[in-house]
């Protein structure tokens, strides 16, 4: 069965309903939004990312008289979160990013050009890579928004995907055709009461219109903060000495490359990590809080009671759990009638569950007992073969969206700098935060030399963080090393 996509529904509504306010279509748009599945399951992955599993909302002091719920105040209701989703996803984005993305230029006169590149994008960039692999991870995809700051300077942000309505072209879904992004804000009306509204920025392939409410479940309308309202995509002008913009020089222009929002998704399937592991995360979660609240509730087994001295047994429970102690007549005994807690078959359970959350999260497995405490290259390279599968699906997605994302960096250079760049000749270079033996990899490299090129070596090289500066270097040795004749002529005895 066929469905329809969220860029479906948005264009139908563009269509159809072109001659309706446009207020409604903003908000029936923003509706649909709201309660799609879509946007349910990144909300439930963000609160497993966040440890919020669903676990916290059981009561396990709640039982059943005849089908009404009843509540035992005095039992255990622990709640044990493991945060296994946690774990993989920061592993994931550190394996990937946990070194810095090499930025390059293809051929040898274009080094100057790989500087001004990486000079742009700045060492917060290396900070953002992580956390856009982390965001795509956990919510299936991530948006990363290119734009000019104030200070006409080339900048960039990630978007939250929740706040995100991308409408794309309806024949193929291929081509962004517009982005709608919404998110709530605190509005105080004359009255000076507080309540929240929702801001939306509708962005297209020239401009941008800002809409606002003004009261809750009010119409939409043009925001009025917005002294240009719509306007293009950002503002070029002349600077002066302490980054002011020199009156008169301004002007609004848009992206060559059209909306500036670059998604980068998770998968071929854009669907959280959680996905494959929830069930298994639940269940594990579920078992080992059973079994803490029967460990603390062990004092409240089936009681076998002789000449007990009270007639409420309410308030036998309450001594017993609360002052440890009973009393009985003369004679009188209390005796403990308890099940045995299946231990082994407990423990097995959580290790098949474990293994398998691993194995279908496509982890590393960081416990020692499974390889021992000094693997071998082979070991290690086994250890990290469904992580690295894993990572290689998003390391192929992250190029082509880091290519998209050069081509606003490109026309930022050429506006800034003067600098013509071809983005199709920028190369990534991604070093993987692998346990190798360097030996063996060092060792391989050097009888790989005059088989591959001195650069594919360099960028394998375990202690080479960045390829570029590193081939510079050996560069200024060679020029180091004077020039011998390896075949001088003979001298002549006479």
């Amino acid at each position: 069965m066929a469905y329809l996509t969220q860029s479906d529904i948005a264009n139908l509504l563009l269509e159809n309903q072109a001659g309706e306010n446009f207020s409604k279509i903003i908000q029936d748009i923003i509706d649909t939004h709201l309660s799609s599945q879509d946007l349910s399951e990144m909300q439930e992955a963000v609160r497993y990312y966040n440890c919020d599993h669903d676990i916290n909302d059981v009561d396990f002091r709640t039982y059943y008289v005849r089908t009404e719920a009843k509540t035992d105040t005095n039992a255990a209701n622990n709640h044990i979160v493991h945060p296994f989703f946690t774990l993989q996803v920061d592993q994931k984005a550190g394996y990937i990013a946990g070194n810095p993305i090499a930025f390059g230029v293809e051929g040898d006169e274009e080094t100057d050009k790989a500087d001004i590149i990486n000079d742009l994008l700045g060492e917060d960039f290396a900070e953002l890579c992580p956390q856009w692999i982390t965001r795509a991870s956990v919510r299936g995809y991530e948006f990363l928004h290119p734009y000019i700051n104030e200070h006409g300077e080339f900048d960039y942000v990630l978007i939250d995907a929740q706040q995100c309505i991308p409408v794309y072209d309806s024949q193929y879904q291929k081509e962004l055709i517009y982005m709608i992004r919404f998110y709530q804000v605190d509005y105080v009306d004359s009255s000076g009461s507080s309540q929240e509204i929702y801001k939306v920025e509708w962005w297209d392939k020239n401009s941008v219109t800002f809409y606002t409410q003004t009261g809750k479940g009010s119409e939409f309308v043009l925001d009025p903060t917005e002294a240009i309202n719509p306007r293009g995509h950002f503002k070029r002008a002349n600077y002066d000495g302490n980054g002011n913009v020199i009156p008169g020089t301004e002007e609004w222009l848009a992206w060559d490359y059209g909306v500036p929002f670059i998604k980068l998704s998770n998968n071929d399937n854009e669907v959280s990590d959680l996905k494959t592991i929830k069930p298994l995360i639940d269940n594990y979660d579920r078992s080992v809080s059973v079994n803490a609240n029967k460990l603390e509730d062990i004092t409240d087994a089936i009681w076998e009671l002789a000449g007990y001295s009270g007639t409420d047994l309410a308030e036998f429970r309450t001594n017993l759990k609360v002052f440890k102690v009973i009393n009985t007549q003369e004679g009188g005994s209390a005796k403990p009638i308890t099940m045995e807690i299946p231990y082994e078959a407990h423990n097995a359970h959580l290790d098949k569950l474990e293994d398998n959350i691993y194995i279908f999260g496509r982890a590393v497995d960081p416990r020692k007992d499974k390889f021992g405490n000094s693997p071998s290259g082979v070991a290690l390279r086994y250890m990290y073969i469904l992580l690295d599968l894993k990572s290689n699906i998003l390391i192929r997605k992250m190029k082509k969206s880091l290519r998209e994302f050069m081509h606003f960096v490109a026309q930022y250079a050429e506006m800034a700098r003067s600098v013509d760049v071809d983005p199709a000749v920028i190369n990534f270079t991604f070093n993987k935060s692998i346990l190798i033996n360097e030996f063996e990899t060092v060792q391989m490299l050097q009888m790989s030399k005059g088989l591959i090129s001195d650069e594919t070596i360099v960028e394998n090289h375990p202690r080479v963080d960045d390829p570029q500066q590193e081939l510079e270097r050996m560069e200024e040795d060679r020029a180091l090393i004077p020039d011998i004749d390896l075949d001088p002529e003979p001298v002549n005895a006479d």
